[in-house]
């Protein structure tokens, strides 16, 4: 869609250089104009940085990753130098004295002499590197997330990196151009989904988001550019296709950030690069992957959470504000702005497991309509009645609508074999008065053998622990076959339900007939229910089952 739609204007209008979406650092008036608070908040959060020892990735961490199977020691170092160089460099913009330019010099160089920039549990996309080698053809979402990070800087503080070291954006535009933008060009990446037998999931929208921005303020060859241009659009095509109407994520709402709202936020960065409306790019099922969130939304940080969710979900305030506006769609708001209150309230600003340096941007210079949106009346229509995703066999309710409190019911179907996939086609959802009641278990900690053949022998992936029983010694198991048919429901002022045929995602030796799940709510009593009807072509004892229960 978006290659058809946008083919005309990249060629026509791209143009090296043509990156302009927030102020650099010579724009005195826009940094100024940041709320006082934020100012201060960020700068005292970076004058603990002065004198930073930077940490150095280095070939012993790939090699501990590989001996224990666990990214904690990468992901820590990782985090110290991604999260640090996004604060010292937003702390200079807006204090502009200079205060923070060695630092900042100190920590590009640090990245800039990392033999790679990839995530030592991505290797295995790459061959049987341990330890990756400089030439190595990888381009994974930390490459593409720091190449994204060092173009930013690039283009906010370039004359000032320039005055104090002379050289360094020559070689930050060498490293990128090598690293990221000629591979993308040069090699078929699995996750831009040019080539079939390949998941689509949050990699393409996150690889490609960051090589736009990239691309648009490093790459100085025309023809190299608009390549790329070409090549994103294609793969988000790609993207957009594996969707189903419903717009549903099927990685959930935890990874819906990085892959539903980072293509509803690319379609906003090129209307705005392009000079395109926004309307002339957005169909329905778009708009669906926007409302979805609000679909999935039980309480404050918590939402119908599966695959490899978490139990909480922190979301977005300004990028998720900005999606409904451009959407037109007043629950996204209302969500947008919901979170921003509770931020404040608990002195929050923006808050995410990584610091990325042009969502803080965004951030910043959304701050005083965010903080004047919140002084207005709104009301809570992200609270919905009851939501129904018909393609992807997804139910929730709640006893009131725009209210958290009673009884909050979810039923999840689909198949066994969606990205980042759990064996949970019928598992139920019961929260009271926003709070967990029956759950799913998430996923836990990654090791390597999260994304493993022996994937399945975690606990938290095994359908037994969704709230599913185990049938004459067996447990659902894992691919696109095993899944759910015959989705019904029905709503009115007093009761809601919704129900599932599931003896398909069971093997055949279970010896399941027919295998319908049900989840109920009485809205008159404020009651919620779980109902089975199970036949079996044998009579059987040999039913284990068991509720899992938050704790």
């Amino acid at each position: 869609m978006l290659s058809e739609l946008l083919n005309k204007n990249i060629i026509q209008k791209t143009e090296p250089g043509m990156f302009s979406l927030f102020p650099v650092y010579e724009d005195r008036n826009a940094w100024e104009s940041i709320d006082d608070k934020l100012k201060t908040h960020i700068i005292n959060e970076a004058e603990g940085l002065i004198r930073h020892t930077w940490p150095r990735i280095c070939d012993e961490d790939y090699e501990d990753y590989h001996k224990t199977g666990s990214r904690k020691k990468y992901d820590e170092k990782f985090k110290n130098l991604y999260d640090s160089l996004t604060k010292i460099v937003l702390a200079e913009c807006i204090e502009g004295k200079g205060r923070f330019i060695r630092d900042i010099t100190a920590g590009i160089n640090t990245r800039l002499n990392e033999t790679a920039w990839i995530n030592p549990a991505h290797l295995k996309h790459y061959g049987e590197d341990i330890i990756p080698v400089p030439d190595g053809k990888y381009l994974d979402l930390r490459c593409c997330s720091t190449a994204k990070q060092l173009a930013v800087i690039y283009y906010l503080l370039g004359k000032k990196l320039a005055e104090y070291e002379p050289l360094l954006l020559d070689r930050m535009e060498k490293e990128i151009k090598i690293r990221v933008l000629d591979r993308y060009i040069d090699t078929d990446q699995w996750w831009t989904n040019l080539s079939e037998g390949f998941v689509i999931n949050n990699w393409n929208t996150h690889c490609n988001k960051c090589l736009i921005i990239t691309a648009m303020i490093i790459e100085k060859d025309k023809d190299h550019l608009i390549s790329i241009m070409q090549k994103a659009m294609k793969s988000l095509d790609m993207f957009l296709s594996s969707y189903t109407d419903d717009g549903a994520c099927n990685e959930g709402p935890g990874y819906w950030k990085g892959a539903s709202l980072a293509y509803i936020e690319i379609i906003h960065k090129l209307s705005e690069l392009y000079s395109i409306k926004p309307d002339n790019i957005i169909n329905t099922k778009i708009k669906n992957m926007g409302s979805y969130i609000c679909k999935v939304f039980i309480h404050k940080d918590r939402f119908l959470s599966y695959a490899d969710g978490t139990g909480k979900t922190p979301m977005f305030d300004a990028k998720l504000y900005l999606a409904g506006k451009m959407l037109n769609d007043q629950s996204m708001m209302d969500m947008a702005i919901d979170v921003f209150k509770n931020n404040r309230k608990a002195n929050i600003y923006y808050d995410h497991f990584i610091y990325i340096l042009s969502d803080y941007i965004e951030y910043i210079f959304s701050y005083n309509q965010l903080c004047k949106e919140a002084t207005k009346p709104r009301g809570t229509t992200h609270y919905l009645a009851s939501s129904v995703l018909t393609d992807s066999h997804i139910f929730t309710a709640r006893i009131k609508q725009e209210s958290h409190e009673g009884f909050f019911i979810g039923l999840k179907g689909g198949n066994n074999d969606e990205s980042h996939n759990h064996n949970d086609v019928g598992c139920p959802y019961i929260y009271l008065d926003g709070e967990p009641v029956v759950i799913d278990p998430a996923a836990g900690t990654y090791t390597s053998k999260t994304f493993s053949n022996e994937r399945y022998e975690i606990w938290t992936m095994q359908s037994i622990w969704h709230s599913l029983p185990k049938i004459n010694g067996f447990m659902q198991n894992a691919g696109a076959m095993y899944q759910s048919e015959s989705f019904k429901w029905k709503e009115d002022e007093n009761y809601a339900w919704a129900s599932l045929e599931i003896a398909k995602a069971y093997p055949k030796e279970s010896g399941i007939k027919s295998y319908i799940r049900e989840i109920r709510l009485n809205r008159k009593e404020n009651m919620a229910y779980i109902n089975d009807s199970l036949i079996l072509d044998n009579p059987s004892e040999n039913i284990v089952f068991h509720i899992t229960l938050f704790s």
